[in-house]
């Protein structure tokens, strides 16, 4: 399916503003060179294969926009795209993407923004395609896979010894990733609502389980809005975040080289 067909306009945010300091990696996660391309650039390239329309922004952290355009001289990188500052918090940089947006666009009701990590390479034109066409049907997707390992609900004291456990039933949680999709306007309300939550200590604690988009849209949704609909994700879809994670990408992507040839 080509998305052409759906009448909307399509934005999209790729975020690269981290430091991804557990790699271990020289640079920044999101920079690393898989395949010969910087990860996000991999990221950026499947969103406008897919749908090339749509219209790409990259968070990129302020004292990193210098190396990034160095690197898209190096990689002759030339898939339309537009930079804002990334923040300090993976929050803060969606809500300046979003601002960014809203500040050069008017947002139609039907439109769609896309948030996607820019250190999860392993994202594919026909995936992007399906997440379109089901935010399209169901007023927003996202990705996610079941839980395969036990489960335990562990409960935190000031002593390692005296915590206490709980197994839980694994099939009632879920892994989610990105791109995760929702109504530009609609996520950009639950956004704007959650930052202004965000006003001390005390409700920065209480909102720290909040860590993507689905969950932020969930928790400051209006009661009429549509729930979060999800999608079955893809195994290899993994966001890159330690040494294992780097060698497990190199595994896929010569996999992916493979079974391309």
């Amino acid at each position: 399916m080509h998305v052409d067909c759906i009448a909307m306009a399509h934005y999209v945010l790729v975020l690269g503003g981290g430091i991804g300091s557990r790699t271990r990696l020289q640079t920044p996660k999101q920079f690393w060179d898989l395949g010969g391309l910087p990860i996000i650039m991999h990221s950026i390239k499947f969103f406008y294969d897919a749908d090339p329309n749509c219209k790409i922004f990259v968070g990129i952290s302020e004292n990193m926009l210098d190396y990034w355009s160095s690197l898209k001289d190096k990689h002759s990188f030339d898939v339309p795209h537009l930079t804002f500052k990334g923040g300090r918090e993976r929050f803060n940089t969606v809500l300046n993407g979003i601002l960014e947006i809203e500040n050069m666009f008017s947002i139609e009701n039907e439109d769609i923004l896309s948030i996607h990590d820019g250190a999860r390479p392993f994202i594919n034109k026909s995936f992007i395609c399906k997440l379109l066409k089901h935010a399209k049907t169901y007023g927003s997707a996202v990705p996610y896979l079941s839980v395969k390992s036990t489960l335990i609900n562990l409960k935190k004291s000031k002593s390692y010894a005296n915590k206490t456990f709980t197994p839980v039933d694994r099939s009632d949680y879920i892994l989610t990733q990105t791109p995760q999709l929702f109504p530009f306007n609609k996520i950009s309300t639950c956004y704007n609502k959650f930052s202004k939550n965000l006003t001390s200590k005390v409700n920065l604690k209480k909102n720290s389980h909040l860590t993507d988009d689905s969950s932020i849209y969930k928790t400051f949704k209006t009661p009429t809005d549509s729930d979060v609909s999800f999608v079955k994700g893809e195994e290899e879809n993994i966001k890159i975040t330690t040494p294992f994670d780097v060698e497990n990408a190199k595994f896929i992507w010569n996999n992916t080289q493979k079974n391309d040839e």
